[in-house]
Parts: structure tokens; C-alpha cells; sequence
């Protein structure tokens, strides 16, 4: 396939790159600045750099491409961040996905596009009524879940009134290699790597570790995404999670299983969210329906991967 990648240098976006590469299909991307971009990240991939809140330049990029699909990544994507920066936050995530959609819409062959929303969007959802399947109601409890809401509503639109192939995911929570650590798991492993390598006192500081969230291994997301473009229903939303819960407690004792070194945890107020969320986990019954995915990594596995990376 042709795929465009818009957030080329993020997280999961390089993961994905890494296997569009290994398949052999062809990439071009957006990317904000090239000096972002990982060393993994193949010379092949036409990556350019574009703000997506540039819309007649990524308009001009995508027709030139002529992609067949598009995995819509760029993002404001941390919860906490986005707190600080709301109006950037509502820019980016909804106007940004604006600017692609109507891209998209454009073009004569109207390429299958990949809308990445959130778990977020639920809120905090009562344990009885987990596992949480697509058609719980949404409730965001922060400006970067409604952001994602909007995103959503622009993304059903361009289906309906422009017969645009669109497929919406919402993505549980997601870790492994080359995480920032502004993200819980990766915050975790980059302060034990740099207790283990004497770089840091041996105190680790958390926030709330009583919150259960779903994991997922960013592998097996990015393999969720290319199922989604090649055999989900266009026009439907679906679940990307595991389908099991760990507390960060639990995230917290796994990596420190994985060390020898001796660490003493504080809990950090900094770290403390004002709405925090205590359970998501979701159901991915109906994508494992449409798609036949399964997830395939266990956490142990993504965790010490992950610590591997920091000690790299």
C-alpha cells in the first residue's frame, strides 16, 4: 500500500513506519520538525515537515502522494500537558483532524483513513459496567478527551456528507520502546534506569498508583492500526485495548522486579492528576470480530523492553 503518516516523529509513529518498512509498503508523512525524527525512521519514507494546522500545505502533500491509506497520529496526546495548553490542545486535535479530512475528502480516489481517537473519551466509567464496549456513552473529563470527542464528530461527518472510508479507533492505553517519559510506564523505567546507572539518588517519585488502566504494547497497537485500514468497517468506531487491567501499582512492582537496585517510592503531588480517572478497560470484542486482531505481548514483556530502552 501507499500510506501517509501524519506525526511521523511520535511514538507510535515511528512504530508504525518500522512496520509499514518491514512490509514493504510505501510511506510518505508529516512530521513538525525533521530534527524530531528517530534514527529508525528509513530514508525511503518521504517524510516532509508540515504543521497540520497548515491546511493548504498538507492538502498539497497528500494529493501529491496519492496515498491509498492515511493513519491520522499527529497530536496533542498527554493528558497533562494538554491541561496546561488548552487552546493548542482544541487547535491541534480539532482542527488539525479538520485539515486532514478535508485533504482527504479531495482527493478523486478517497484513501481509507485511520482517525486515532482515545479511551479518554468515556470518563470514568463504573467498574460494573467494565469492560467498556464502543457503545458506552461519552463523557471526556478533560480538554484533551474533548478535543478527541470533537475529532470524532468531524470524522463520522466527512463519512457521511463526503463518503470519505473512515475508521475510528479508540486506543487504550499504550507503551514499550522509545515512549516519552511524560507517559506513566515510561516515566517509571527511565527513573530506574538512571538510578541503576548511578545518574539519579535512588528515590522514585510517582502519583496515583491506585488507577487501573488498560495496556496495551505499542506493537501490537500499531498491528491494530494496518488490520483497521485493511478489514474494519468504514463509518464504525471500535476499541483498541487488551482487555485486562493493571494498577500502576502493579506497572510500578514489575519494573522493580526487573532492577537490583534498591529504590525508595514517594508519592510526588506534582505527579497527581485533579481528574483522574480510577478504571478503564476495555472490550476489543468487535474489532477481534471484524478484523480477527488479537493482542500478542504481555506486559512483563513490554515493561522490560521498555526499561531495556532507557538503560540504552
Amino acid at each position: 500500500m501507499r500510506v501517509f503518516v501524519t506525526g511521523a516523529e511520535g511514538f507510535v509513529g515511528g512504530h508504525l513506519i518500522d512496520l509499514l518498512h518491514a512490509r514493504g509498503d510505501e510511506i510518505a508523512g508529516t512530521t513538525l520538525s525533521k530534527e524530531l525524527l528517530g534514527d529508525h525512521i528509513p530514508d525511503a519514507a518521504k517524510i516532509v515537515e508540515c504543521d497540520i494546522l497548515d491546511g493548504p500545505r498538507l492538502s498539497e502533500f497528500i494529493s501529491d502522494f496519492a496515498p491509498d491509506a492515511i493513519v491520522h497520529l499527529a497530536a496533542m496526546s498527554s493528558v497533562s500537558i494538554a491541561r496546561t495548553k488548552p487552546e493548542l490542545t482544541v487547535q491541534i486535535n480539532v482542527l488539525g483532524t479538520l485539515n486532514l479530512l478535508e485533504a482527504a475528502a479531495k482527493l478523486p480516489n478517497k484513501p481509507r483513513t485511520l482517525i486515532v481517537s482515545t479511551a479518554e473519551v468515556y470518563g470514568a466509567v463504573a467498574e460494573g459496567d467494565c469492560p467498556i464496549d464502543e457503545n458506552h456513552p461519552v463523557r471526556p473529563q478533560s480538554i484533551y478527551a474533548a478535543s478527541k470527542t470533537n475529532a470524532e464528530t468531524l470524522a463520522s461527518f466527512y463519512a457521511r456528507a463526503h463518503g470519505l472510508p473512515v475508521v475510528i479507533v479508540r486506543s487504550f492505553n499504550h507503551t514499550g520502546p522509545r515512549q516519552a517519559p511524560t507517559f506513566v510506564c515510561s516515566s517509571f523505567a527511565k527513573q530506574v534506569a538512571e538510578i541503576e546507572a548511578q545518574r539519579a539518588e535512588p528515590v522514585m517519585r510517582v502519583g496515583n498508583l491506585a488507577a487501573r488502566r488498560d495496556f496495551l504494547d505499542v506493537r501490537d497497537v500499531v498491528r491494530a492500526y494496518l488490520f483497521a485500514i485493511e478489514n474494519a468497517e468504514p463509518g464504525v468506531v471500535y476499541n483498541i485495548c487488551s482487555g485486562n487491567a493493571a494498577s500502576i501499582r502493579e506497572v510500578l512492582d514489575t519494573l522493580l522486579s526487573l532492577t537490583n537496585a534498591v529504590i525508595d517510592v514517594q508519592i510526588d503531588p506534582a505527579y497527581l492528576r485533579p481528574l483522574d480517572i480510577p478504571l478503564l478497560v476495555g472490550s476489543h470484542a468487535r474489532f477481534t470480530a471484524a478484523t480477527r486482531w488479537q493482542p500478542t505481548i504481555p506486559l512483563t514483556q513490554t515493561l522490560n523492553d521498555l526499561l531495556d530502552y532507557w538503560r540504552g
